[in-house]
C-alpha cells in the first residue's frame, strides 16, 4: 500500500479530517464511517436519562473529575461511571 509522505509542518490533511468530523458528527449528527445517523430514537432508546442531573452533580462524579484526574485510571473510571448510569446499572 502506497503512503503519501507529508512535510512535517503540513497540517492540511489533519485539519481536513477534523473539519469532516465536525461537519458530519457534530453538525449533521452522522457518522464518519457510516452513511446513516447514529443517534436516532431507536438507537438511543436503551439509554437511561431519568435522574441524569442527580448523578451528573453527584459527589462520586465530582471526585472523578476534580484535581489531577487525567490519568488513564481516572479517565476509565469516569467513562465506566457514566456508562453504568446511562445503562441503568
Amino acid at each position: 500500500m502506497a503512503r503519501q509522505i507529508l512535510k512535517p509542518d503540513d497540517l492540511s490533511p489533519i485539519l481536513a479530517s477534523a473539519e469532516q468530523w465536525i461537519r458530519k458528527c457534530l453538525i449533521e449528527d452522522r457518522s464518519v464511517f457510516l452513511p446513516d445517523s447514529r443517534w436516532t430514537n431507536k438507537s438511543s432508546a436503551h439509554l437511561v436519562t431519568t435522574r441524569m442531573s442527580a448523578w451528573l452533580n453527584s459527589e462520586e462524579l465530582r471526585q472523578l473529575t476534580t484535581g489531577g484526574t487525567n490519568s488513564r485510571a481516572m479517565v476509565q473510571r469516569r467513562i465506566e461511571f457514566c456508562r453504568d448510569k446511562f445503562l441503568g446499572v
